[in-house]
């Protein structure tokens, strides 16, 4: 089998598998199914404009009776589809340079973020790099660098990593990266079972900056020394990002605390973002089974699927409450929908 190079040093072989694109806490404080923060209970579900994907790590039993109906849980599924980690790629990093990010990084700063003190200047600023370079470079969490600035981080995190370099040598590293951040923290909102632990990045219109929201994390990111806010009118709110402590790697790390109340109201800002996204995405899917169902002679019509129909069945899919989660966006629910709705026309006709 061919494989690349390692999108880290370069220069080995890409033989890894299943390498994390999010450091393991960050996972588990997104998706730990009980709230515990601990690892290899995660539970992820993956949302996008077209699909949504369940994973379910080391989940016990009781657990899938929480979210899935068990007559319809096939082996076949739970092998192709929720044994499958997304925050996890095969073939991009070498053993040693996974190996690197993990001691380098990835053990050192939960490490230090769990004392309470502030985290070493040099460690925090490349561990968020190497977070949002990894999701970059990954191309599964909604956004990709440019280019350029791809491979300036890239090359920096090699140099740290791997370079054996001092730390005044360090410092001129840091300051020739562009690279700065704002680090916002809403500590242990995700370990209230009420609310849900979610990603989401948002790469600015001038590709300069990027917005993520990490579980109880928020981080905006300027590709440059001097920052300048881009964020969605959802994330936060302008007084809060302004007063914020600018992060540039020369002063040790400083996270600004967000209440409760605001970081819900983000929350809240991203899902309804979210729906609207995901409901165009499945009202352009709603069209192209029509169209294939026509083309198939299983139905005989012209024109499109009637407007009331699709909105019948595009709030089924949101707001069934009555489904269980793993079970609410199978292709044999579209099927079993779109089949109510043409054999039940009173359902969404109101006649």
């Amino acid at each position: 089998m061919e494989t690349n190079k390692c999108k880290i040093c370069g220069e080995r072989e890409a033989t890894k598998t299943n390498s994390h694109l999010l450091p393991a806490f960050l996972e588990a404080v997104v998706g730990s199914y009980d709230h515990s923060y601990r690892r290899d209970r995660d539970v992820l579900i993956t949302k996008t404009k077209y699909s949504t994907r369940i994973h379910t790590g080391a989940l016990p039993s009781t657990e899938y009776e929480r979210l899935f109906d068990q007559d319809k849980l096939t082996d076949e599924r739970i092998k192709n589809e929720l044994s499958d980690n997304p925050c996890a790629v095969d073939y991009i990093f070498c053993p040693q340079c996974e190996s690197a990010l993990s001691d380098v990084l990835e053990s050192k700063y939960p490490e230090q973020l769990k004392t309470g003190r502030p985290v070493d200047r040099r460690l925090s600023f490349f561990f968020w790099l190497s977070v949002v370079w990894r999701m970059s470079v990954g191309g599964i969490f909604g956004f990709r660098l440019p280019e350029d600035i791809e491979n300036k981080l890239g090359r920096s995190l090699d140099s740290y990593m791997n370079g054996g370099l001092d730390d005044d040598a360090v410092d001129r590293l840091i300051e020739k990266t562009p690279f700065c951040y704002k680090l916002f923290q809403c500590k242990d909102y995700c370990r209230n079972p009420e609310h849900g632990g979610m990603i989401h990045c948002w790469l600015s219109d001038s590709r300069k900056s990027l917005m993520c929201m990490i579980g109880d994390f928020g981080l905006e990111v300027c590709f440059a020394k001097e920052f300048k806010s881009e964020s969605l009118e959802y994330f936060l709110n302008k007084a809060v990002i302004d007063e914020a402590p600018l992060n540039t790697g020369m002063a040790d790390e400083e996270i600004y605390h967000v209440s409760e109340e605001l970081w819900q109201a983000t929350h809240k800002g991203f899902i309804a973002h979210g729906k609207r996204v995901i409901a165009e995405g499945y009202l352009e899917t709603l069209a192209r089974i029509w169209e294939t169902m026509k083309a198939e002679g299983c139905i005989v019509c012209d024109g499109g699927m009637p407007w009331p129909m699709a909105m019948w069945i595009l709030k089924e899919m949101l707001d069934d409450k009555d489904v269980k989660m793993g079970d609410k966006h199978t292709p044999e629910r579209w099927h079993h929908l779109v089949c109510m709705a043409l054999e039940h026309p009173e359902f969404w006709n109101g006649k």
